[in-house]
């Protein structure tokens, strides 16, 4: 109990502005750009989103501890009228939160958090490919798994949908709930539809029915919110790297039925045409990988370009 709490304080320390602060003070020269992020993960995400925009500038960064220090370093920053604002902008996440930091020294993403693109099938379409080297000759392998993919992400975002509006409206209200860990939340994510333990909290389903009107008109707001702006980034990453993971072993065995009928089809045949053609077809490996290759460096090079993020590196 004793080394948890001091854990606890130890963590709490390290998220207090001041520790940014140093940062930024020890690593800011009057004349360079100076990215500031949310973490690590972040700079993975925003070095290629930076990419897609083709931003050639010279920049550094500084990685923080999460929204709220990098919101109160800028706040202190900007009413101390400080040089270190000078070039220096702050890259965070929409979260849970009714209001949109933005400025000309903070980008806030148009959506939960960096990783909620990561669920574009365009994402997991590159890669699949890149992994196992599919081509037009076993496309039918990877349109099938696609089809499996977008069944399992909408069952996710159906299943989700009621636990994002209660967790939101649990942030609106200051209930104090701590956000449910994966384990859970999650029950099983299978190939084609997801199954979860919990699809609310009874809590907040009471405290719902006694909305008062202003509190209510919130709530419309919030039901109304696409799945990126509701559904938290960290269950949406969880969803996709765990699916990745489970649909390994359906892909292995498709890749073996295909290399086991080229084989018996190039005993068959007695078409010399035929013959070099079957065994000029490429052979697909059984690629493995684990949780770590399906990190969000990985997956974000094929994410989407962010407008607003293009919009605001203009001004820079």
């Amino acid at each position: 109990m004793i080394m948890d709490e001091r854990f606890k304080m130890m963590m709490d320390a390290i998220k207090k502005p001041c520790v940014l602060r140093l940062k930024l003070i020890k690593n800011k020269s009057p004349d360079n750009i100076m990215f500031v992020f949310e973490g690590d993960d972040d700079y993975d995400f925003y070095f290629h989103a930076l990419n897609l925009c083709s931003f050639e500038k010279d920049y550094s960064h500084i990685n923080g501890s999460g929204k709220d220090q990098s919101i109160t370093l800028y706040t202190e920053l900007k009413n101390e009228g400080s040089e270190y604002l000078s070039k220096t902008y702050f890259f965070v996440d929409q979260d849970y939160s009714l209001f949109c930091h933005s400025c000309k020294n903070i980008l806030t993403l148009p959506f939960y958090a960096i990783e909620n693109p990561l669920a574009d099938e365009r994402v997991i379409k590159h890669f699949l490919t890149s992994t196992f080297r599919f081509d037009e000759k076993n496309k039918a392998i990877l349109e099938c798994v696609m089809q499996m993919y977008i069944k399992a992400r909408d069952s996710f975002y159906l299943e989700i949908k009621e636990l994002s509006i209660h967790l939101f409206m649990a942030r609106i209200l200051g209930l104090g709930l701590e956000f449910p860990n994966n384990e859970e939340v999650f029950d099983k994510i299978n190939k084609d539809h997801v199954v979860l333990k919990m699809n609310g909290i009874e809590s907040v389903n009471q405290r719902i029915k006694t909305l008062s009107p202003d509190e209510r008109a919130y709530h419309d707001v919030i039901c109304s919110l696409d799945k990126d702006q509701l559904t938290r980034g960290k269950y949406v990453y969880h969803f996709v790297s765990e699916w990745l993971i489970r649909i390994k072993k359906y892909i292995h065995s498709r890749i073996d039925n295909l290399n086991a009928e080229i084989e018996q089809q190039k005993k068959k045949t007695e078409n010399a045409e035929e013959l070099k053609e079957l065994s000029a077809r490429k052979v697909l490996a059984k690629v493995q990988y684990e949780h770590k290759d399906v990190s969000i460096s990985k997956l974000a090079p094929a994410c989407r370009k962010v407008r607003e993020l293009d919009k605001f590196l203009l001004s820079i």
